[in-house]
């Protein structure tokens, strides 16, 4: 298991790039492409906010994702289990 400290970013060597959401708390699927590159490792989102209660359109962000042969994909479905139906299968 890798811990890492958002504030340790810089002394690690790492870039972390943080999508914009809407008002609600929704991301464009669309912005995460914008966001890849070449150096990019990992693309890690929430699916479901306990603090404000959004949800990620997790699909189309997985398909996006899937696009990028070495990117994976870690989604946070700890606030999503036993409220709300998920296809796993859809996602990889």
């Amino acid at each position: 298991m890798v811990k890492l400290n958002i504030h340790e970013k810089d002394e690690k060597n790492l870039n972390v790039k943080i999508a914009k959401t809407n008002d609600e708390g929704i991301l464009d699927p669309d912005k995460i492409s914008h966001l890849i590159d070449n150096n990019t490792k990992l693309i890690s989102i929430s699916h479901i906010s306990n603090s404000i209660g959004s949800c990620q359109n997790i699909e189309e962000i997985s398909k996006i994702v899937h696009e990028y042969e070495d990117v994976y994909f870690l989604v946070d479905v700890a606030q999503s289990i036993g409220h709300t139906q998920l296809m796993l299968k859809k996602l990889i």
